[in-house]
């Protein structure tokens, strides 16, 4: 079950950025190999895009990992200034200003070898727990298939 999804694993500026100078750009998003991690020198391939994006100014970068919905929150509050690697969802277009899709992505779901699950609809995949990551995209899609 392969879907292919055109990932914003670009930057979530808030339309204010553009119209102000920074010293340095506190960039925020949760652990997200390889697209965002701090497993990586480079805070991986995000980390690398920003930087290379901005090596003409004079504005310096911070980068942090954090649970995704802390990240989120905190972009919200203005205590950040980039969310990186995220997916696109109208509910965040309410509060965020979206660059241009970086990335595409496969989104599928996983199973350990040993699990004989089979699925066709959702409700064939009711007696299984599902692991997911609050307030990611793919739940939200999944939540809205339900209804």
């Amino acid at each position: 079950m392969f879907k292919r999804i055109g990932v914003i694993i670009g930057c979530l500026l808030f339309s204010t950025l553009s119209a102000k100078e920074y010293e340095t750009l506190k960039i925020v998003g949760a652990e997200f190999p390889p697209y965002y991690t701090n497993k990586s020198a480079d805070y991986g391939l995000m980390g690398i895009i920003l930087k290379k994006a901005l090596e003409d100014k004079s504005t310096s970068l911070s980068f942090q990992v954090k649970p995704f919905a802390r990240a989120i929150e905190e972009t919200k509050q203005g205590k950040s200034d980039i969310l990186a690697a995220v997916y696109k969802t109208p509910e965040r277009e309410q509060y965020f200003s979206y660059t241009l899709p970086i990335i595409e992505s496969d989104v599928v779901l996983i199973k350990h070898r040993s699990t004989q699950a089979q699925y066709k609809t959702l409700e064939d995949l009711t007696p299984y727990r599902i692991g997911k990551i609050r307030y990611s995209k793919s739940i939200l899609t999944i939540n809205n298939l339900q209804k």
